[in-house]
């Protein structure tokens, strides 16, 4: 996306590690739990891969809907007629 508004776009790179860093400890919190209760073998198997990829969409799903808060408060002005 394409945004003029240099505050909109500093706020979206601002906030891409706490988003990624959010996602990755609920991430070890899942796998730390799993492991836990279902073993070692299940811990590091499927579900080892299948919550990197449940991370990147979730985090992905996060930021596009911060991106549309944004869009909201930072609404282009239309020009006086």
């Amino acid at each position: 996306m394409h945004h003029k508004s240099l505050l909109h776009n500093g706020l979206i790179l601002a906030s891409l590690l706490p988003i990624a860093f959010c996602a990755n400890v609920m991430r070890v919190i899942i796998l730390v739990l799993v492991t836990y209760h279902f073993g070692d073998a299940a811990g590091q198997g499927f579900v080892h891969g299948f919550s990197g990829m449940l991370l990147f969409v979730t985090a992905l799903i996060v930021m596009l809907f911060f991106d549309a808060i944004l869009a909201r408060v930072f609404k282009p002005r239309k020009p006086a007629q």
